[in-house]
């Protein structure tokens, strides 16, 4: 048995639904270049390819966020049982 078989992922219409009053501030959160041109220039070149390198890991890391905001809400709203079911091992028993 493995945690991803208590896991349970929301289907695309409860994404929809979780991530409803955020939409439109998911929707602001990627970046692009607008410019994108030939440059004969190396050194132009080189901080187009750095620059288009640091916007691909900006919106990796954003819908990494997304991803996250959205299965702790599912989590969330999904309820938290009230029972211990574990003891620590320096309680007593």
């Amino acid at each position: 048995m493995d945690i991803y078989d208590y896991a349970k992922y929301p289907s695309k219409e409860d994404w929809l639904e979780l991530c409803g009053d955020k939409l439109e501030s998911i929707n602001k959160l990627s970046l692009e270049m607008k410019d994108r041109h030939f440059v004969i220039d190396f050194e132009d070149s080189y901080y187009a390819v750095n620059l288009s390198y640091w916007l691909q890991e900006f919106n990796n890391k954003a819908f990494d966020l997304i991803a996250n905001y959205t299965l702790l809400k599912s989590y969330y709203n999904a309820g938290i049982p009230d029972e211990e079911w574990f003891i620590f091992s320096w309680e007593k028993r």
